[in-house]
C-alpha cells in the first residue's frame, strides 16, 4: 500500500513532464524565432522569479515592426499584475493562438512553472534556424512568374526589332518568309489579340497555387521569417490535444479554446457542442454531430481510456490532415508550374528556331 502511494506521485509527474514536453515540441514547430524567445524570456522570469516586463520591453526594442509595439504592450499589462495568457490573448500575434492556449492551461492547472521548465529544456535543444524559401511553393511562382515576364519582354523586343529588319531583308533578296517565322509571328499576334483568353486560362489555373500564395501574404514581410500557416482542422485537434491532455473535462477544454484560439467558421459548432454536452449528451459524439471532428476519431477517442491515448490520437489526426494539406498544395502548385513552363518553353524554342532558319534563309539566298 506504502509503495502504491509513493509510486503515485513520481508517475504523476512523468506525466505531466512527457504531456508538458509534447505541449512545447508542438509549439515550437508553429512558432517564429521572435515567439519563441518571448516564450523563453517568460520561462526565465518565473524560474528566477524576475518581473517580466522590463525583459519583455527589452526583446520590444530589438523589433521596429508592430511586434515590438504589442510587446510593449505586453510589458505595461505584466506591470498592472495581468496574467501572461490574458495579456497574450488580448495582444494576437504575440503567440500562436495554440501558445496561448497552452499557457492558459498550465496557469489553470497549477502546472505554470512545469510548463516554462520544459520550454527552457527546448530552447537548450532547438537552434533557432534561418528559414530557407527556396524550395517552399511561393518561392516557385515567384520564380515562375519572373521567368514569365523576362520571355515576354524577349519576344517584345524580338518583334519590335528583329522581325522588321527580317522582313525588309527577306524583301531585299526577294525571300519567301520561312514557316517558322510566320508562326512566331502569328503566334505573338495571337498572344496579344487574345491576351484575355490566356488570362482566364491563368486564372483557371490560379487556385491551384492559391493556397500557398494566400497563406504567404496573410504574414507578409520579404524580410523577416514567415510564422507557418495551420489549417483550422489541425488547429481544432492540436487544441483538443492539448486540453486533453491535461485531463480537464471537455466542457471546460472547449471554454478554453473558444477564449484562446480564433477559430471564426467553427466557433458556433463549438458552442453548439459545449451545449449538447452540458445536456449530458456523449462527449466526442457532440463534437462528431457538430462537425468539429469525424465519427471515425469520436469512435476511437470514446474507446481509448486515457488523456494520454486520447492526445495521442487527435496529434496524429492533426498532423496527419495537416500533412496531406500541404501534400495537396505541393502537387497543385508543381502541376501548376510545369503547365506553364512547358508553355514558355515552346514559345522559346519556336523564337529561337524561327530566328535561324530565316538567317539560314537570307544567308542561302546569297549564293
Amino acid at each position: 500500500m506504502s509503495e502504491t502511494s509513493s509510486d503515485t506521485p513520481h508517475n504523476t509527474d512523468i506525466e505531466q513532464r512527457y504531456s508538458d514536453d509534447q505541449t512545447v515540441n508542438e509549439l515550437f514547430q508553429s512558432c517564429a524565432p521572435r515567439q519563441r524567445a518571448l516564450l523563453s524570456v517568460l520561462a526565465i522570469a518565473d524560474r528566477y522569479s524576475l518581473d517580466p516586463a522590463p525583459i519583455v520591453v527589452g526583446l520590444a526594442t530589438e523589433s521596429t515592426s508592430s511586434y515590438g509595439f504589442k510587446a510593449k504592450q505586453l510589458a505595461e499589462k505584466l506591470t498592472e499584475g495581468v496574467e501572461p495568457d490574458v495579456a497574450l490573448d488580448d495582444l494576437p500575434g504575440l503567440l500562436p493562438p495554440t501558445g496561448v492556449l497552452a499557457l492558459k492551461i498550465a496557469r489553470e492547472k497549477g502546472t505554470l512553472r512545469a510548463f516554462y521548465s520544459a520550454v527552457l529544456d527546448r530552447t537548450q535543444t532547438i537552434g533557432f534556424p534561418v528559414s530557407s524559401d527556396d524550395d517552399n511553393d511561393f518561392s516557385k511562382l515567384s520564380r515562375l512568374a519572373a521567368k514569365a515576364l523576362t520571355i515576354a519582354f524577349f519576344l517584345g523586343f524580338i518583334m519590335l526589332k528583329i522581325i522588321p529588319e527580317f522582313q525588309k531583308m527577306l524583301q531585299e533578296f526577294a525571300v519567301e518568309t520561312p514557316i517558322l517565322l510566320k508562326l512566331l509571328m502569328s503566334t505573338c499576334d495571337r498572344l496579344v489579340t487574345y491576351w484575355f483568353v490566356f488570362a482566364l486560362i491563368l486564372i483557371a489555373l490560379l487556385p491551384l497555387g492559391f493556397p500557398a500564395i494566400r497563406r504567404y501574404f496573410r504574414h507578409w514581410n520579404p524580410f523577416t521569417w514567415r510564422q507557418p500557416e495551420l489549417s483550422p482542422t489541425t488547429t481544432r485537434r492540436r487544441s483538443l490535444a492539448m486540453a486533453a491532455q491535461s485531463g480537464s473535462s471537455l466542457s471546460a477544454s472547449i471554454k478554453w479554446i473558444l477564449e484562446c484560439v480564433p477559430l471564426k467558421r467553427t466557433f458556433k459548432r463549438l458552442e453548439k457542442a459545449q451545449e449538447k454536452i452540458k445536456n449530458g449528451d456523449e462527449n466526442w459524439e457532440s463534437l462528431a454531430a457538430a462537425k468539429i471532428i469525424s465519427k471515425r476519431e469520436a469512435k476511437a477517442l470514446t474507446i481509448s481510456g486515457t488523456p494520454q491515448t486520447q492526445a495521442w490520437l487527435l496529434r496524429w489526426s492533426a498532423s496527419n490532415r495537416q500533412n496531406r494539406q500541404t501534400t495537396r498544395s505541393a502537387a497543385g502548385t508543381r502541376l501548376f508550374v510545369t503547365v506553364v513552363n512547358i508553355g514558355l518553353g515552346l514559345l522559346v524554342v519556336l523564337a529561337a528556331v524561327g530566328i535561324f532558319t530565316t538567317l539560314i534563309a537570307i544567308m542561302e539566298s546569297l549564293y
